[in-house]
């Protein structure tokens, strides 16, 4: 893949904790939102990034912020979702056409048993609100995450405990940055990548991309390694080549 165009981005809600700070008045609570918008807009964003934690408050301001950007720019057209496109692009697709939400919630739970994990009623009721409304307001809505194999999770897992019985705090932090190596530094150029293509081929204008408020941290490197970790808002820039060829070397 080539060197992406520049995709200019804002964090919209990125903090921990975030919710807070709006107020619990509902006419106050609407000043602030139209307000935030209102000052982003004069970026002319293509995409509004959201940190997600995983709150029921966090859903209160998402919901809020998502209507009044489409509200204030009628361009926005997709929503990119932290969901693995292999497994639920499909689904999502046949949403749109059939108004049936359960083949989501089934592919999500399929995901979730193919890696042995379990997703916690905030985490499923945020995920269908969220698509729900990008449905309502015309948005289309993208799957751009990729996950670890199952092998190389179970690897990292093994890595971790072994450090811990030998107490090893050398062996320990490299099992850290392997680890942020898998959940980040990749995850983060293949979702780039899937966002750039978006606007490549034209099928979106403007974005909405709601991920783990993990993947908008600050960049740092890996040092065990000798790799960058790049926060995903930064990494649709003409500053970085997104081919794999270059991951162990940024």
């Amino acid at each position: 893949m080539n060197t992406i165009k520049a995709i200019i981005s804002c964090l919209l809600f990125p903090l921990l904790g975030q919710a807070a700070f709006y107020p619990k008045d509902p006419i106050k609570f609407q000043k602030k939102i139209e307000k935030q918008v209102t000052h982003h807009l004069k970026y002319n964003p293509q995409i509004y990034y959201f940190g997600d934690i995983h709150s029921e408050d966090q859903s209160r301001v998402y919901t809020a912020l998502i209507k009044e950007i489409k509200k204030q720019d009628p361009t926005l057209d997709c929503l990119f979702v932290e969901m693995p496109k292999r497994f639920t692009q499909e689904a999502i697709d046949d949403y749109y056409f059939r108004d049936d939400y359960n083949s989501i919630t089934e592919a999500v739970h399929f995901v979730h048993r193919v890696y042995e994990t379990t997703p916690t009623e905030i985490e499923m009721n945020q995920r269908k609100n969220v698509i729900t409304l990008a449905k309502e307001l015309k948005l289309r809505t993208i799957a751009v995450d990729k996950l670890p194999s199952p092998t190389t999770i179970h690897t990292l897992m093994d890595m971790l405990k072994e450090a811990n019985r030998n107490e090893d705090h050398r062996q320990y932090h490299f099992a850290l940055e392997f680890e942020t190596y898998h959940y980040g530094v990749k995850r983060n150029r293949i979702m780039a990548q899937r966002m750039s293509h978006a606007f490549e081929q034209r099928t979106c204008k403007k974005a909405i991309a709601i991920n783990g408020e993990f993947h908008l941290r600050g960049k740092r490197k890996l040092h065990q390694l000798n790799v960058w970790y790049t926060p995903l808002q930064l990494l649709a820039s003409d500053k970085y080549d997104l081919s794999f060829r270059k991951v162990m070397t940024r």
